[in-house]
């Protein structure tokens, strides 16, 4: 019984990686649980709301106890460009993705130009392009074939005869993002709220991005996002938010909740979680101290159609973001933003 349920996960894992990855009308973008801490692959117009140079590093494992899982990590850079006295700001942002998802590798370059207009003393609209160069590779080292097992014995040295058309696919993507947002400055007034709404798009030329047939396009991808930050007095934070990703007739939709800490200036305690139509729910942990935002989050299976089958059915990501304060250097007056590091 325990040899049949393993042959089981074995068999609905690769199927799982399989529509991940390769088919044109299920591939779906790497789903980040610290969706915020990649602004770039959430809404590159997010930029527009950030006063400081940052440098962003994330990492999730997925079903690592199934043939190693389903990995993602990235490194980007966000920098603010003012001119004019500073009255105005260009946004640059530049990211780099290698999701790993068994014998499938995907290595992206996005990079992100984007302009914040201040339509009032609180009220900004922030608009943004994206361009990407991607590779996505099948490494045949790692797949194994009938024909390599021989009276009941595999060798991988054994010859195979599948004809596959392509290994290694280059491709171009194009993006824009759209985010309108209401971050007051500081008052005498007991607590203030900021709040947000944004749309972005992805892959609008639908890329070919096949590794094992002539021809696969990449489906298009819609974001939304919204939220409200209640900056209360007490030095709790309490913004509720959600996320809904639309691609290839997919539906995503997350609701969260964030609670800050703050200790002091530029430190800060934050707890959230997230819920998923699906079932799955999310946790964070992060702390914030001067320059520095760490942030552990881990999605919970139980409950969904795939948390029957196996109890390894989680995944942990880690982000870590360094800040240089540019606003503060340039004797700029920034309010909390409406947006979480995570």
């Amino acid at each position: 019984m325990k040899t049949n349920n393993k042959i089981f996960r074995i068999v609905l894992f690769q199927l799982v990686l399989l529509c991940f990855v390769c088919s044109g009308a299920f591939a779906q973008d790497a789903s980040l649980t610290q969706a915020y801490a990649n602004p770039i692959l959430l809404n590159p117009a997010i930029l527009g709301a950030n006063g400081d140079l940052q440098v962003i590093a994330n990492y999730k494992n997925q079903l690592a106890d199934i043939q190693k899982g389903y990995t993602s990590s990235s490194l980007g850079i966000l920098y603010p460009l003012y001119v004019n006295d500073n009255h105005r700001k260009f946004d640059l942002g530049l990211n780099l993705q290698n999701d790993v998802a068994g014998a499938f590798r995907n290595f992206n370059v996005s990079l992100s130009v984007g302009y914040d207009l201040q339509l009032s003393v609180a009220a900004h609209l922030s608009v943004a392009l994206l361009g990407e160069f991607g590779q996505r590779s099948l490494t045949i080292g790692d797949l194994s074939f009938d024909e390599q097992y021989i009276n009941g014995s595999y060798s991988s040295t054994n010859a195979i005869t599948e004809n596959l058309l392509n290994t290694t696919r280059l491709h171009q993507d194009f993006g824009f993002g759209a985010m309108w947002y209401y971050n007051p400055v500081k008052t005498e007034t007991d607590g203030k709220i900021n709040c947000f709404v944004g749309v972005a798009g992805y892959h609008l030329n639908t890329p070919n991005v096949s590794v094992i047939s002539s021809k696969d396009d990449l489906t298009k991808r819609f974001s939304i996002q919204a939220g409200i930050k209640i900056i209360g007095d007490h030095k709790i934070d309490v913004a509720p938010n959600v996320r809904i990703n639309l691609q290839g007739g997919m539906q995503e939709v997350t609701p969260g909740l964030y609670l800050d800490y703050r200790f002091k200036e530029n430190s800060k305690l934050t707890l959230a979680t997230w819920f998923r139509l699906n079932g799955t729910m999310a946790f964070l942990l992060g702390l914030e101290y001067k320059n520095l935002t760490f942030g552990y989050s881990y999605d919970v299976y139980a409950g969904s159609e795939m948390g029957r089958y196996w109890s390894s059915a989680s995944a942990n990501q880690i982000s870590l973001i360094y800040k240089y304060r540019v606003s503060e250097k340039k004797g700029l007056i920034l309010d909390a933003s409406p947006f979480s590091s995570f």
